[in-house]
């Protein structure tokens, strides 16, 4: 969290999108909003879910470019292939000494 004086902060969650990405909360006195881009409510292989504090903004501003579409999530595991062609990344855990 970043508090610039009493009155103001930001606080930075995680948005489960793509490595970096973030969900911003910005409180100036008794108003606040949330700012984000993408973010991912659905874990998976390689990102977790996004995650906020319960918070009441007074003003949401977010992406919505697939606001109104329902998506269907196809399983690639097993199969070899992942999105756009490329296989689904693997790593081994290396042995525990």
């Amino acid at each position: 969290m970043i508090r610039h004086d009493e009155e103001t902060e930001i606080k930075a969650y995680y948005a489960g999108h793509v490595l970096g990405a973030a969900i911003f909360h910005i409180r100036v006195g008794e108003h606040s909003l949330v700012y984000t881009g993408d973010y991912n409510m659905t874990p998976d292989r390689h990102l977790g879910a996004a995650w906020i504090d319960r918070v009441r903004p007074d003003l949401l501003i977010t992406e919505s470019t697939y606001a109104t579409t329902i998506r269907v999530r196809e399983s690639t595991h097993g199969q070899g292939g992942g999105r756009g062609g490329f296989p689904p990344l693997r790593v081994k855990n290396p042995p525990l000494p």
